[in-house]
């Protein structure tokens, strides 16, 4: 009930309509065999030429193409790219850290950008969450999912208790359900997993890997004249504070893995749910222009 009112009180400055303005379009082919908007594996009847094949008997008379046998005199057929929707998937870190401060309404923001793409009709949404292990498992569907109810679902899962970050259990699972061409999102703030480049690269050999982090910015503030005395949020060591400067060390070097892998990161790291809204769509924009 508080994560909403605070969510309702903070989008009056940015809408998530504004993700109308930025389409958003996978960068490699999927592999699904239905009818829609965007380019598949798979070869057909579809719009886009893609190749000439010799006819055999039994192809369609419809598909010769005739401006080649006048000129040849050899009988082709025209190959398309058969066009289809997006396949996505949602790993959703659920360890505690991502609790800290505005965090869970930065993934509210994401989420709302997930509900968009959901509202273009035929995306389907598979969803995983996790922390050091599978909490939940959701398959993708055609039919019309509301983004709010699996980050409800997501939440009602989230651990009690104190566990580390790893996704490796979770790209596991994944790499048994997941196909060619599908979009994944990984929501994560990426403490404290130390297989992060060779995850993220075997996911990429297929998929295309989208790393979604989410930082609340008082997480880089000096904390001057404090003393603290606790145990670590995911690790249950004590102490286990991660200095500003630490932390910005460890973000460069996720954006090293990201650019080597050529992944398309997205950073969140904001305090509010417009905030998020207004970061997503100036990714989205930059997306458009590369």
């Amino acid at each position: 009930m508080e994560l909403s009112k605070r969510r309702e009180s903070t989008t009056s400055e940015v809408n998530p309509s504004i993700f109308r303005r930025f389409p958003f379009s996978p960068k490699r082919k999927g592999s699904t065999t239905f009818s829609g908007r965007f380019q598949s594996r798979f070869i057909g009847q579809g719009y886009e030429f893609y190749s000439l094949r010799e006819y055999q008997l039994g192809d369609d008379a419809r598909k010769i193409h005739w401006k080649h046998y006048a000129k040849t005199d050899e009988l082709n057929i025209r190959e398309d790219v058969i066009e289809s929707n997006i396949r996505m998937w949602v790993l959703q870190d659920l360890s505690a850290s991502m609790d800290f401060g505005e965090k869970p309404i930065l993934v509210s923001g994401f989420f709302a950008f997930i509900e968009h793409l959901l509202r273009e009709g035929g995306n389907s949404m598979g969803a995983i969450g996790f922390s050091d292990r599978v909490h939940l498992f959701q398959r993708p569907t055609m039919i019309s999912l509301n983004a709010r109810k699996i980050q409800t679902l997501l939440q009602s899962k989230k651990t009690q208790e104190t566990r580390e970050t790893s996704i490796s259990s979770a790209c596991a699972l994944l790499g048994k359900h997941a196909q060619p061409g599908d979009i994944v999102f990984i929501v994560s703030d990426f403490f404290l997993d130390e297989d992060l480049e060779k995850q993220l690269s075997s996911l990429a050999l297929e998929q295309e890997v989208i790393p979604v982090i989410i930082r609340d910015p008082r997480e880089y503030e000096t904390m001057n004249n404090v003393r603290v005395s606790f145990q670590d949020m995911e690790t249950s060591r004590s102490p286990g504070l991660l200095s500003p400067d630490a932390l910005a060390r460890y973000d460069q070097a996720l954006r090293d893995i990201c650019s080597r892998l050529r992944l398309d990161s997205l950073w969140i790291n904001e305090t509010s749910y417009s905030g998020a809204i207004k970061i997503i769509a100036e990714w989205l924009y930059r997306r458009n222009k590369s």
